[in-house]
């Protein structure tokens, strides 16, 4: 399936712990009549996690390994996200390098948390309350909701699996 046409972009956690708990933000755009359908860019190894989150519509592959710049990769990504049209980006990461493609794509609405000098790039770009939002699943959450809005209910992630492959597992 591929996403797109009015529909959110999230660019994901590098971190598999992260990519779970993202899965809350995931279900707090499901049940937001205005978000559309949700992508995700995220990298490689985290993808086969989407897959178990009914929430999300389409996993993208970040084609630049974590660390690395690769400015050219990232700018043509934008382009190609461009042709799909989203309305919304989050992006999760605070590198001002995950905030490059939906910038590029020319979303409209690109939230996410400062980061490394991301005012360009963000146009929804919020301060990160630490006080008020002191776990990382509250804060990507937050994400989702309107600024100065009260802290987000969390519905906990769960991922989807069938009894085959909990029977797989278990063998």
């Amino acid at each position: 399936m591929t996403g797109g046409a009015g529909g959110t972009l999230v660019v994901g956690p590098a971190w598999i712990g992260d990519m779970v708990m993202a899965q809350s933000l995931f279900k707090a755009l499901s049940q937001d009549d205005t978000a559309g359908p949700v992508a995700v860019l995220a990298p490689p190894w985290t993808l086969p996690l989407l897959a178990h989150m009914p929430e999300v519509m389409e996993g993208i592959a970040q084609p630049v390994g974590r660390g690395r710049l690769g400015l050219g990769a990232r700018w043509r990504l934008g382009m190609t996200l461009r042709q799909r049209g989203y309305a919304r980006a989050i992006v999760l990461p605070n590198s001002w390098k995950s905030a490059l493609p939906p910038f590029v794509a020319g979303i409209t609405r690109r939230s996410g948390y400062v980061g490394e000098a991301r005012w360009g790039l963000l146009n929804d770009a919020r301060r990160l309350d630490k006080a008020a939002l002191p776990r990382t699943v509250d804060r990507f959450v937050a994400l989702a909701r309107p600024v100065g809005a009260p802290p987000p209910v969390v519905e906990p992630p769960r991922l989807t699996v069938s009894a085959a492959q909990v029977d797989e597992a278990l063998a």
